[in-house]
């Protein structure tokens, strides 16, 4: 695969074994089956093509409800991946429990032809593919501006032979997807023909199943993913600094300097102000994008200049989240570099001597411009 997608990666291998009985089974299951989970599949492979298919996916995420809450469209492959094997099992087990071969023949053939079918198209790709992407040509474009002649050349040679790969990549793709479903027809056929009996068809299946899937799922993850837990225990051992921080038994958050919004080390050790999570609170992420993000570059001008204005900054939703230390965390080694004390963290808790009333959420996070958050509450008039 060279196409788009990024950093979502993570590929769905079903199979060619299954899809090929799958593709059978759409000829031979009884239709109290077949149509509902063929339409099932077709919907959940267009939904998942996200922005690839943008007419049909704009309007799914305007008007379908809950659709625009998802991380990521491909989630939705997890519908092919179940039905598709229930396909292919209701497929065997039609094959399997034919008592006559004849009347069944005429449907199997249509099965096979349609897998041919599928096969041709793929060979069809391998044919018409230039095996070339945006992103390549975006890197060959960047490299070229350069103006440096050895480095063209170089990433040009590197370059001609990443399309070589892909081409030859894909024909091994396509030559190893042929010899499974060779192999998956003459199981069938010799069942079909009663050749041999059900259970050695079923077992026979299983294993080309098993020899199919397993090379695939461990070239994507195998023993070299997995690490022993004391090659990340750098990161997580508490500094001097970090000693000092938890010497003090108040109840506290620290908010990190460095990228805060996403990293857990910080966490590890602290109550953070912060943190990665893929999908935060809207209410949060607006608090983040509205106010922390600002509060943070202005704490960063502040100890570059003068660390001591830090006393009398204006930093209302840190002092309202109880941010009693500042820290610098290095990204990579997850160490804490230095840390400054807070003196205006307003505690878990406090009383205020007055009470703002605003008109929607809009003016409660404009109200932060001038909030003095020890004295005034903000609330909305809805509450």
């Amino acid at each position: 695969y060279w196409g788009g997608i990024g950093y979502t990666s993570g590929p769905p291998y079903v199979g060619a074994l299954i899809c090929f009985l799958a593709i059978i089974g759409f000829f031979i299951v009884d239709n109290r089956f077949r149509w509902w989970i063929l339409a099932s599949i077709i919907l959940a492979i267009l939904m998942s093509w996200g922005k690839y298919f943008p007419g049909f996916n704009t309007f799914l995420y305007n008007y379908l409800p809950l659709y625009n809450k998802f991380r990521a469209p491909s989630m939705i492959l997890v519908i092919p991946q179940l039905l598709l094997p229930l396909m292919a099992v209701l497929a065997i087990s039609r094959v399997l429990a034919e008592k006559e071969a004849h009347p069944f023949v005429p449907y199997f053939k249509k099965g096979l032809i349609g897998v041919g079918a599928a096969l041709v198209l793929l060979l069809l790709c391998y044919i018409s593919f230039d095996y070339k992407s945006e992103q390549d040509q975006a890197l060959l474009q960047q490299v070229a501006s350069a103006n440096q002649p050895q480095l063209t050349e170089a990433v040009r040679s590197f370059y001609d032979g990443l399309v070589a790969d892909r081409q030859s990549l894909m024909l091994s793709g396509i030559l190893r997807t042929i010899g499974f479903c060779l192999l998956g027809a003459f199981v069938l056929f010799l069942a079909v023909r009663k050749t041999i009996k059900p259970v050695i068809a079923g077992v026979l299946l299983s294993a080309i199943v098993l020899l199919d899937l397993m090379p695939v799922n461990t070239t994507y993850l195998n023993h070299e993913s997995y690490q022993e837990a004391t090659e990340n225990e750098a990161g997580f051992i508490a500094n001097s600094i970090d000693q000092e921080i938890l010497n003090d038994k108040e109840y506290f958050r620290v908010f990190n300097l460095y990228n805060p919004f996403n990293e857990n080390f910080t966490a590890y050790h602290f109550n953070a102000v912060g943190g990665y999570h893929p999908a935060k609170l809207r209410i949060y992420q607006e608090l983040i994008e509205n106010q922390l993000s600002k509060e943070q570059s202005q704490i960063g001008s502040i100890l570059q200049t003068n660390p001591a204005g830090l006393a009398t900054a204006s930093l209302p939703a840190l002092n309202m989240l109880n941010t009693k230390y500042l820290i610098g965390k290095n990204p990579q080694t997850g160490q804490t570099e230095f840390k400054q004390q807070n003196p205006n963290a307003l505690g878990p808790a406090w009383l205020v001597k007055s009470l703002r009333i605003v008109k929607d959420a809009k003016e409660e996070m404009a109200a932060f411009a001038t909030l003095n958050p020890k004295d005034i509450a903000v609330m909305q008039q809805s509450f």
